[in-house]
């Protein structure tokens, strides 16, 4: 699930809006999620059709996994559609993934790995839709930039952890390969994680050649972004491999 954008898709202006797409990667990919410009047909209007009531049996998940997994694929579509500065969007969209993410039974070692990347990623959804900063050079800019910076390094951290429990589980190749992250996600992250450290100099100094390399960087990372699967298609991906 890592491997999808729950991070919404935001381009980062001077605030980075949205660098967690989803909540798995999963966000327009599922736990580290979030950046701006929509991807793909508004999913957040469009009819989610049920999975199989004996959806997860061939792939060794189990009914009661798969559904409880299958609700924050659901629950992260409409991150797809929501685009740069869309704060209200943002902050509506999250508590239902936060509540899919928190619904994980945290004492399965499976889902309760998945969990905590999870609300993770929910997280700094919620941050970026509720701690705005207008003026670039003030103290409470570089505080949010530095919480984000916080919540993005535990999100690397715990989406290694739940990658590893995945990929030691008993579930089919195929499933196992679609929970976890896309291969270039870390680079993602990581690069996401750049563009805020480089946003909170420019605010500490005023740097503005900081600036012009936190957007420039940030464009790249975009791009790379929006390569990743967006949450359609890692919804069909998952009920594919793990039905």
């Amino acid at each position: 699930m890592r491997g999808h954008n729950v991070f919404a898709r935001t381009g980062a202006s001077t605030t980075l809006f949205g660098v967690v797409r989803w909540a798995m990667w999963t966000v327009c990919a599922m736990t580290l999620s979030i950046a701006y410009s929509g991807c793909g047909k508004d999913a957040s209007s469009a009819t989610v059709a049920p999975a199989a009531a004996n959806a997860g049996v061939a792939s060794g998940l189990g009914t009661r996994r798969f559904k409880v997994l299958d609700a924050v694929y659901v629950a992260a579509l409409p991150f797809d559609s929501i685009k740069q500065d869309e704060r209200s969007k943002l902050a509506a969209a999250t508590p239902p993934l936060t509540a899919a993410c928190d619904a994980l039974n945290a004492h399965d070692p499976l889902l309760g790995a998945i969990r905590a990347s999870c609300r993770l990623a929910a997280q700094f959804n919620a941050t970026e839709a509720s701690d705005a900063c207008a003026a670039r050079r003030s103290a409470r800019c570089v505080q949010r930039y530095d919480r984000l910076r916080r919540i993005l390094r535990k999100l690397i951290r715990r989406s290694h952890q739940a990658d590893r429990v995945i990929r030691e589980s008993d579930l089919t190749r195929k499933c196992r390969e679609a929970l976890q992250g896309p291969p270039r996600g870390d680079e993602v992250y990581v690069g996401f994680y750049r563009v805020l450290g480089l946003l909170k100099r420019a605010t500490t100094t005023a740097s503005i050649a900081d600036h012009q390399r936190s957007q420039r960087l940030n464009k790249r990372i975009v791009a790379m972004q929006e390569k990743l699967p967006n949450g359609a298609q890692s919804l069909t991906l998952f009920r594919r491999a793990c039905a």
